[in-house]
């Protein structure tokens, strides 16, 4: 009778423990599984300078860049763009260099955008006429199954693209003052980097890298056999 509370006590140590590992096991899971991005585009995917950048502020870059490389994708096997996607050039999937590039186009085009507000800078009539142009040119680019997702919505679409076209007037004026190239302060510009030494720049990876891309405004198949698997799950 005298080792029995001892016994109670190990066994509600057990229990808890096992609640904890359930729990932590839950919570891990949360972590590394994939998001529906239509489900959470008010949820913060990275910070700059103080400001708060949603998934729905990205999901312009999201739709050009999934359209880009599904466009290539039809190309390399119509049957199934799946593979192509799991291709991988320089050590690096397409899908994660794809990634990578919204969000460095994304933080790049929202400081240069700032800088043209602090600048006071505003788009003459010809380049709001251009604006236009490019804007109705990425809608007829998107894919059908791309305008039935719920990345799709042609006032964020046409937001984006002005803070861009003024990002992009912005660099312009960098270029000239500092006696350089547009490209040098494209967003894998040299000057740019050094730009982007002055600012503040934090990802929220609980969000964000829980995002696949590839697969947020697109419906793909399992891959048919590409780098030696047999389906995307192995």
């Amino acid at each position: 009778m005298g080792l029995l509370p001892g016994y109670i006590r190990k066994v509600m140590l057990l229990a808890v423990l096992a609640v904890v590992l359930v729990a932590f096991g839950a919570f891990h899971y949360e972590m590394i599984s994939p998001i529906v991005y239509e489900d959470k585009l008010d949820s913060v995917a990275v910070t700059v300078d103080g400001d708060e950048l949603t998934l729905r502020d990205l999901s312009f870059y999201v739709l050009y860049e999934e359209q880009t490389i599904e466009t290539e994708a039809m190309i390399y096997n119509s049957e199934n763009t799946r593979d192509f996607w799991n291709l991988h050039a320089n050590g690096i999937f397409f899908k994660f260099a794809a990634k990578k590039y919204v969000m460095d186009m994304a933080v790049h085009d929202y400081l240069m955008y700032k800088g043209a507000l602090e600048a006071e800078m505003t788009l003459t009539d010809e380049e709001q006429e251009i604006l236009k142009d490019s804007y109705n040119d990425f809608l007829d680019d998107l894919l059908l199954q791309q305008k039935d997702s719920g990345l799709y919505d042609e006032q964020v679409i046409y937001e984006t693209m002005e803070r861009i076209a003024l990002s992009e007037k912005y660099r312009g004026y960098l270029a000239d003052r500092d006696e350089t190239t547009y490209g040098g302060y494209g967003y894998d510009g040299r000057d740019y980097q050094k730009y982007l030494k002055d600012h503040k720049v934090k990802i929220n990876h609980r969000i964000w890298d829980r995002v696949a891309i590839g697969d947020n405004s697109l419906v793909h198949k399992s891959a048919s056999g590409v780098n030696g698997q047999e389906s995307e799950d192995e």
